[in-house]
């Protein structure tokens, strides 16, 4: 099926014999809420490339590496109010994750308004060290497969060659599935329970090239 979708986007401009932008090519920034993090969210880095835009519609793929963790610190204190423990746990998490995304927008002067459907599938490891000052630690390494869809408003400026665009996006990003997979309640930490569905803001900049004519 995945197949089916990318010969589909590359082919479609070609086919429909119709003036067509060219393609363009961006970089991305996310940055997604969730309170289970220590900072409340996660990041996500990106590269992408708009295939054609033709009429209303513009097919991009692109991939996207997330980001993310959480540290649990434990201290304990002696009788005289010192400092005599001090436990670390570090939840975090990396995941690849590519898409293709049949961008929906209307244009006018070079500013496009945008709805954008983007289907997602990746993997994702996540990464649990606990160490104490007693010299015991505990390592853990879980993987899990990611597929998802995100949506996403955006307003983009097309009127330069370098191109910016804003897009308030919900993600159905399910990295938790291996962040809870993490187990270290034998050593008296609760079961993690993340959710990074969530909803977020996402900048991109990129470059678009000469428009192709009919022939």
């Amino acid at each position: 099926m995945k197949n089916y979708v990318w010969v589909l986007f590359v082919s479609f401009p070609f086919l429909s014999g119709a003036q067509s932008n060219g393609p363009r090519v961006s970089a991305s920034l996310g940055v997604f809420y969730e309170n289970e993090f220590n900072s409340n969210y996660y990041l996500s880095i990106g590269a992408a490339s708009e295939l054609f835009a033709y009429k209303f519609i513009a097919p991009e793929i692109g991939v996207d590496y997330y980001i993310g963790g959480k540290r649990i610190e434990d201290v304990g204190f002696g009788e005289a109010g010192t400092p005599n423990y001090k436990a670390v746990l570090d939840n975090d998490f990396y995941s690849i994750v590519y898409y293709v995304a049949p961008k929906l927008f209307y244009e006018n002067d070079g500013l496009r308004f945008l709805l954008i459907p983007s289907y997602h599938f990746g993997r994702t490891t996540a990464d649990g060290l606990f160490l104490d000052s007693n010299d015991v630690s505990m390592e853990q390494k879980k993987r899990a497969r990611n597929y998802f869809w995100s949506f996403s408003l955006g307003l983009e400026d097309n009127r330069n060659p370098i191109h910016y665009g804003l897009y308030l996006t919900y993600t159905g990003f399910n990295g938790d599935k291996a962040l809870n997979k993490l187990d270290f309640t034998e050593i008296g930490f609760s079961e993690n329970d993340f959710n990074t569905g969530n909803i977020g803001l996402l900048f991109k900049v990129g470059f678009g090239f000469k428009r192709r004519q009919n022939l």
